[in-house]
């Protein structure tokens, strides 16, 4: 019975995390300033400018650790995005999940990780949706399937 729960847990975690993640897919237009508007006055939000058409952004955590990192080109997220789980300043903050972003959409693996650094599931995504079969690996590293 324990095992059902844990496994059940597991598939909320990765569902909530993919929806934080697919929820926030720039669809509109965005910029900077949206970004820092909509985000948690508790957080920090950095922008800098890459070239004419690019946007790096940076969010950090209360305390001052990354919280995510990624790009906006001609206002939507392209490129690597990368989120990660709060950290001690001063330390490395370990990675919570990564996907990649083209004109705005997931695409390719989101590769989701544990506290611990051990993959904890991979979703693959074509044009912003999941495409085909989803692994989620439990902390023991058995592995399950979902379409």
């Amino acid at each position: 019975m324990n095992k059902i729960i844990a496994l059940t847990m597991l598939v909320l975690v990765m569902v909530l995390s993919h929806t934080a993640i697919a929820g926030e897919q720039a669809t509109a237009y965005e910029t900077c300033e949206h970004i820092k508007q909509k985000t948690n006055s508790l957080y920090t939000v950095e922008c800098s400018r890459q070239d004419a058409v690019t946007e790096v952004i940076k969010i950090y955590y209360p305390s001052g650790s990354l919280e995510s990192d990624y790009k906006l080109k001609d206002g939507k997220r392209d490129g690597e995005f990368a989120s990660y789980y709060e950290s001690d300043l001063g330390k490395e903050s370990q990675v919570k999940s990564e996907v990649t972003f083209e004109n705005g959409k997931q695409e390719g693996e989101q590769r989701d990780y544990w506290p611990t650094g051990k993959l904890s599931g991979v979703l693959p995504f074509k044009g912003g949706r999941i495409h085909g079969t989803s692994t989620y690996i439990a902390r023991d590293g058995r592995k399950s399937h979902s379409r």
